[in-house]
């Protein structure tokens, strides 16, 4: 399967730098965004947790029209989560 247009998120190292490195081949532009500089040709340096960083990807995607966005990013923060809001983890429900 061929895409024109994926923005990977968190691509900078671990399994997102090896998502984005996998789909650049499949894609016409792949876009990888990270904080810390990727080793992907077309990378933008945005922080997604700031109005800035999101507006930075905005400008960069222009009108193309994303085949797929994969976020990739992320830490496991303990206290995220409260009687409000919480995580179903997926093998609890087997």
């Amino acid at each position: 399967m061929s895409f024109k247009t994926i923005l990977v998120a968190g691509a900078s190292r671990g399994i997102g730098l090896a998502v984005a490195e996998h789909l650049v081949s499949q894609s016409d532009r792949l876009l990888a965004v990270s904080r810390t500089a990727a080793p992907i040709d077309e990378w933008i340096q945005a922080d997604l947790s700031e109005l800035t960083g999101v507006e930075t990807v905005a400008k960069a995607v222009g009108d193309d029209r994303l085949d797929a966005l994969l976020y990739m990013g992320g830490t496991w923060e303990t206290h995220a989560f409260t009687n409000l809001h919480s995580l179903i983890v997926a093998s609890h429900l087997c």
